[in-house]
């Protein structure tokens, strides 16, 4: 029996070493061949959502800031430790994140660190990742092709506006940054009283609490036999319960409070938004004064130059004094026009608005136009007291003298007839007293010239409403410019991955953007990938 029991004892011995080896030889195998080894390309998408990060009174504050999704290519080379998987991953890809209701596009390329490690046989590795990269972000949603008003980042370009509009949305533009400013000051005292409430809610939580420690203390050190023993400790009993109770409603009134500042918070973010967007509409407004200002008096000057190439082709061809006193006229009533864009011009550049250098060009150009007009009016004077040798025609202002000598001839101006010998044109501003007589200016040429200048006028007014209609195109064609331009953002990520087997990884990754100025896009985001590997592990 004893020699049974022994070949029994060494049969199971024999089963219980092979079965061992047997295990670990699997074990090793599962092991090599979950193993991640080698180069894999990769292929990858996520999903999440923006986080904007804000610094506060009290420290940082996350909101959300809308969704995003990703699609990422890549390589990725990995090898195999004995005691962790060690990854770099390279990778290029496009998304797409939420801004104002629409998704924009957002290109990036990343270099991560990963190292993960066994969970049981191999086939689940956990780790982390780390990485750094470049992010390249478009600002399309910002682009209004339609026709009207443009808005960028909250400045506001009026579509063909005159000075005089503009100037006249200022009062009202100030109104609504005062408001925005008080709505702000009452959002951040309101921010501030919460902000306060809670933490004396806190200060007196800890009180009660020191003092329920005291009161637990003493219960412990009363006597729990003798004289009086038995009311002690029901007093202090009491008083522990008590101070229970109290701290149980100060923890409901802490949650309260931290309700009212977070809608404290929220009401804040709100203002201080509202705030950016009516102190940028009115520096716009501001900005676009000094700019149209400058654009109408270069208008003027270059009006002004015009009309006195005029008077001088006039007088250098044929001494036509009307038509130059006509040029004359309009030029006067063209530079009158230039005394608003210069008053509210001036006013403005005087407080460091707009370009300072191209307003005060543009009144180097008036003056220039001003000299050369006082230039030809000169001439004009001694042309009107210079004698002219006899004649019998006479072009002025549309009034032609086709007579002579005879008596009873007509001229066939506007509707002007000349009484004969020593008779009088009453037409273009001069009067013709018959041959060899000198010619003077006449008071009858106030009509002309008052027309001409109502028509002159009116053409000021309609090229300043074309000229104020282009800038607007500009403004929104170099707005529109901008707004495509490539934003490079620096970025870090960090996060956990959990790799399958040999082919795919989950992901959860926070990443960071550097150098982010754009309100409307968030400054960080968290994401949830799903990423394949092609390739075998070797």
């Amino acid at each position: 029996m004893k020699k049974v029991t022994n070949i029994i004892l060494a049969t199971s011995l024999a089963l219980s070493l092979g079965s061992m080896a047997i295990a670990a030889d699997v074990n090793g195998s599962n092991h090599e061949t979950n193993a991640l080894n080698g180069l894999k390309f990769t292929l990858g998408a996520g999903v999440g959502g923006g986080l904007d990060i804000s610094k506060v009174p009290e420290g940082i504050n996350f909101a959300g800031a809308g969704a995003n999704a990703k699609l990422k290519l890549g390589t990725a080379l990995f090898t195999t430790t004995p005691n962790s998987t060690l990854g770099f991953q390279a990778s290029v890809g496009v998304g797409a994140y939420s801004m104002k209701e629409a998704f924009v596009p957002q290109y990036f390329v990343n270099l991560d660190f990963v190292q993960a490690f066994d969970v049981g046989d191999g086939f689940i590795k956990l780790g982390y990742i780390i990485g750094a990269g470049l992010a390249v972000r478009t600002n399309d949603n910002n682009i209004n092709s339609g026709s009207g008003n443009f808005i960028a980042n909250g400045s506001t370009i009026v579509g063909a506006a005159s000075l005089q509009e503009l100037a006249s949305a200022l009062p009202n533009l100030q109104i609504q940054l005062d408001q925005a400013r008080q709505r702000q000051q009452s959002a951040q005292n309101a921010f501030n009283s919460a902000q306060g409430n809670v933490n004396s809610i806190n200060a007196n939580i800890n009180n009660l609490q020191n003092n329920l420690a005291s009161a637990r203390a003493g219960r412990l050190a009363s006597p729990s036999v003798g004289p009086g023993s038995d009311r002690a400790s029901d007093r202090l009993s009491a008083n522990t319960n008590r101070i229970n109770r109290q701290i149980a409603q100060a923890q409901s009134q802490l949650s309260t409070a931290n309700n009212s500042l977070a809608s404290a918070q929220s009401a804040l973010n709100q203002a201080n938004f509202n705030l950016s967007n009516a102190q940028n509409a009115f520096n716009g407004n501001r900005t676009a004064q000094v700019s149209q200002a400058t654009q109408d008096i270069n208008s003027v000057a270059g009006e002004v130059s015009t009309l006195v190439n005029q008077a001088n082709s006039a007088l250098n061809n044929g001494n036509n004094i009307s038509l130059a006193s006509s040029s004359l006229a309009r030029a006067l009533q063209v530079v009158n026009s230039a005394n608003n864009p210069k008053q509210i011009g001036q006013s403005l550049v005087s407080q460091g608005i707009g370009d300072t250098n191209a307003f005060n060009q543009s009144l180097t150009n008036l003056q220039n136009a001003q000299a050369s007009l006082a230039t030809v009016s000169q001439r004009v004077v001694d042309a009107q007291n210079r004698p002219t040798p006899p004649t019998g025609t006479l072009a002025g202002g549309g009034n032609t003298n086709t007579g002579n000598t005879n008596s009873g001839n007509t001229n066939t101006g506007t509707g002007n007839t000349s009484g004969g010998t020593g008779g009088t044109v009453s037409g273009g501003g001069l009067n013709n007293g018959g041959f060899g007589n000198t010619i003077v200016p006449a008071s009858n040429a106030d009509t002309l010239n008052n027309l001409a200048a109502l028509i002159a006028y009116l053409n000021s007014i309609r090229n300043a409403r074309i000229a104020g209609a282009e800038q607007a195109q500009a403004a929104r064609t170099s707005a529109a410019r901008a707004a495509n331009a490539a934003t490079i953002l620096p970025t870090l990520k960090a996060g956990i991955i959990a790799f399958i087997g040999q082919n795919q990884s989950i992901s959860l990754e926070y990443q960071y953007y550097f150098r982010n100025k754009n309100d409307m896009i968030a400054s960080s985001d968290i994401t949830l990938n799903y990423t394949y590997y092609f390739g075998k592990s070797h």
